[in-house]
């Protein structure tokens, strides 16, 4: 069965049965993991925030604020694996920026607006987001109360704001990384 084929069984509903000839999925069972430096890390954010952008504007806004977290995370994660080959911060960009030393990342002077940077992110940015529809992202932030004081779309609005501090954050950490 071709990609395009299975792609439209899959949107317009066809059952599971309709694709017998479907080749099974192949595990990862008994396969290493694919080992990335710190370089692939970095390569990485500005591949997810650029990538983050253009969902923004395509208006695919759970997209775009999933992928500002995903750059975020490859940035701490590159400064983190430096510090330590096999550590593994499970998605939590609080643990990361913990791990990847905030010294090691920024200057004192930047250090404030670098932990708020990451806390507007880290507030509106969690790695399960990626499975969930528009709808119950909207109604998940209206439950973190982020959608207070925003006319329109919450959705919207938190991606911009999850964006421009992932903007600066990958942005940031790239400088540092190329400068070291």
């Amino acid at each position: 069965m071709s990609i395009t084929r299975h792609y439209s069984a899959l949107v317009t509903g066809v059952g599971a049965g309709d694709l017998a000839d479907t080749p099974p999925v192949r595990g990862n069972v008994g396969v290493e993991t694919m080992k990335l430096t710190g370089d692939d890390y970095i390569g990485g954010a500005a591949e997810r925030i650029g990538a983050a952008g253009v969902m923004y504007q395509a208006e695919l806004f759970a997209d775009a604020l999933y992928l500002s977290g995903v750059a975020v995370e490859c940035v701490l994660r590159a400064f983190a694996r430096e510090e330590a080959d096999t550590f593994d911060g499970r998605h939590d960009l609080q643990r990361l920026m913990k791990a990847a030393t905030l010294e090691r990342f920024v200057g004192e002077k930047q250090r404030e607006a670098m932990s708020a940077a990451l806390g507007e992110v880290w507030a509106r940015w969690k790695n399960t987001y990626r499975y969930a529809p528009q709808a119950r992202l909207r109604r998940e932030l209206k439950r973190l109360d982020l959608d207070r004081g925003i006319r329109g779309d919450a959705l919207k609005e938190n991606a911009r704001v999850a964006l421009e501090n992932a903007l600066t954050i990958v942005n940031k950490g790239t400088f540092q990384w190329k400068t070291k």
